[in-house]
């Protein structure tokens, strides 16, 4: 086999690699979850939340089946899925949560805002790895699970944080470090702060893990996004792979092209 056989093979195959990543990733992405049908038979829960010290505590009821039919998302996976479509910030319950909250915060500032509900996920929400959750290394909660379920790892804590301070009207960012997602928003609050690679600004850290706002539970080097429209790891290597493999191919039979007009041209 000669080498543009070689060229020509590895090529073809690359660019099928591409494809089938591709649809396995981005279909599933774009194609949302069917339109929840409680049935007839709906179980109802009451779920319990802590306030921040000299604020109510409150109840709120949950459809059980409403998780469910969350857990048959088949994109749950944090290397094929984007943040994008786990901030539901027209999710029922979300919005029941957030309506309580908002009592407490008319006529805060932004700053008071962001302070406030990251305490809320700190206080709520404790920490389960998703091995010893879900069975399996990489599981992202949609924001009514986390709440549902009162537990969840760093992303799944952010994405709640993020989600709130969306409905908020706050400037907010997800940030990404090494064996870590947290959250920034933009504030007056003293504190560590991350200016993001995208547009500049810069984000005070608020990560729903830590009791003190404005510090980080890692000293890591940290990214803000400051978007949650984040590419899948894989399809985005995957096609520069190819781009790459075409950038090579191409030059290959530009130069095999000039050496055979060499020889017919003698």
């Amino acid at each position: 086999m000669n080498l543009v056989n070689v060229i020509f093979a590895t090529t073809g195959v690359l660019s099928l690699g591409t494809f089938i990543v591709f649809s396995a990733t981005l279909l599933p992405l774009l194609t949302p979850l069917d339109a929840y049908d409680p049935g007839e038979d709906v179980t109802m829960t009451d779920l319990t939340f802590s306030m921040p010290e000299g604020y109510r505590d409150f109840t709120l009821q949950a459809d059980v089946g409403y998780i469910r039919y969350y857990e048959s998302d088949p994109v749950h996976n944090t290397i094929l899925a984007t943040a994008s479509r786990y901030i539901t910030t027209d999710d029922p319950l979300v919005k029941d949560v957030y309506d309580h909250l908002l009592q407490w915060m008319v006529g805060c500032t932004d700053t008071e805002k962001a302070v406030y509900l990251q305490s809320f996920v700190n206080k709520n929400i404790g920490y389960l790895s998703d091995e010893e959750h879900q069975g399996v290394p990489d599981y992202i909660q949609y924001p009514a699970q986390t709440l549902y379920y009162g537990k969840g790892d760093c992303e799944d804590t952010a994405i709640l944080l993020y989600t709130l301070y969306r409905m908020a009207g706050l400037d907010a960012t997800l940030i990404q470090m090494p064996e870590h997602i947290s959250v920034g928003v933009v504030c007056d609050h003293p504190g560590r702060t991350v200016t993001s690679i995208l547009t500049g600004k810069e984000y005070i850290m608020a990560d729903p893990k830590t009791d003190i706002f404005g510090e980080s539970p890692t000293g890591d080097i940290a990214i803000a996004f400051a978007t949650a429209l984040t590419l899948p790891i894989f399809t985005f290597m995957t096609l520069v792979l190819a781009i790459v493999a075409v950038a090579v191919f191409t030059e290959l039979m530009g130069e095999h092209m000039d050496r055979r007009f060499d020889n017919n041209g003698r």
